[in-house]
């Protein structure tokens, strides 16, 4: 069984005499896998089925979010942009806030529509996602903590809850 969106729909994968049989998966979602056997007598012309063996039900989720800790917004041209990491997600909630709470910046909304028409995918499909240049309110914010939430769902439905400290260090640089 196969889902389109939340509606099961069954293929009939493999139709297969040999002893021992493989396929690989290349989409992610929740599968369920019914083996059904039968045997023919030597020289007989019916079919016989066998017995009923339970389905098997599992999840390929190639999903994953990474967050970082540390950025440099001040203008030198290295790391002045906090990112993530994201592959396979499909939609997301971010929220930053400095450490008395209050929330520097929110983003939201299905990854086609987060990710700049011009990212480019990592060798293993994922993109490095811009977030944050630093600034709230037009002023570069000050170095110190602050904290990133982040709630997603992957391509195959898993759901992440993510939550971390971000590092703002803006050194010698031109920004500062």
């Amino acid at each position: 069984m196969v889902m389109d969106g939340e509606t099961p729909r069954t293929v009939d994968y493999l139709k297969r005499q040999d002893r021992v049989t493989q396929f690989e998966f290349i989409d992610e979602g929740t599968f369920t896998v019914t083996y059904k056997w039968s045997y023919r007598e030597k020289d007989a012309t019916e079919t016989i089925p066998g017995a009923d063996v339970s389905p098997i039900t599992f999840t390929i989720d190639g999903s994953e979010i990474r967050l970082y800790n540390a950025f440099s917004p001040n203008g030198d041209g290295i790391n002045d942009v906090y990112k993530i990491y994201v592959r396979s997600i499909v939609s997301m909630n971010v929220a930053i806030f400095n450490r008395w709470g209050q929330t520097i910046k929110t983003m939201s909304g299905k990854m086609d529509e987060l990710l700049p028409s011009d990212a480019e995918a990592e060798a293993d499909g994922g993109y490095m996602l811009e977030l944050w240049d630093g600034t709230y309110r037009g002023d570069v914010v000050n170095d110190g903590v602050y904290y990133i939430n982040v709630q997603a769902i992957g391509a195959g439905g898993k759901k992440y809850d993510k939550r971390a400290d971000i590092n703002v260090l803006k050194g010698l640089g031109s920004g500062n």
